[in-house]
């Protein structure tokens, strides 16, 4: 399964939900977009999570999502600020795992089911 992760400017990022996952640090195979250049190098990125379509998976330690997510963009040159938001119906996930993404600067946002999010 992959996921739509980011954004940098117009230039987009897809990385594959085993960005989420790993223990230790990020996992790159299966990661695509290539590196970054030119401004894109350095200007802010935002990382827009559907976390209700690629959940954080029950084996996954939730504190280290944000530093893999982080960690695979550093590892594509992506070297400027990042802000990580995650989208979804916040009722569908564990109390503790919704503790453990806001304590690592993940921002979550509530979706109610069936509603679209224009942004």
């Amino acid at each position: 399964m992959t996921a739509r992760f980011g954004e940098a400017g117009n230039h987009q990022l897809n990385m594959a939900n085993t960005v989420i996952g790993g223990q230790g640090g990020s996992t790159l195979a299966g990661v695509g977009g290539g590196t970054a250049d030119g401004n894109y190098a350095t200007a802010k990125t935002s990382v827009w999570w559907d976390i209700e379509n690629c959940q954080v998976p029950k084996t996954c330690d939730p504190h280290v999502i944000a530093k893999n997510i982080s960690s695979a963009l550093v590892a594509m040159n992506y070297r400027g600020p990042v802000s990580i938001s995650a989208y979804g119906n916040t009722t569908l996930i564990n109390a503790g795992v919704q503790q453990a993404l806001s304590s690592t600067g993940i921002s979550l946002n509530h979706v109610p089911g069936g509603m679209l999010l224009k942004l």
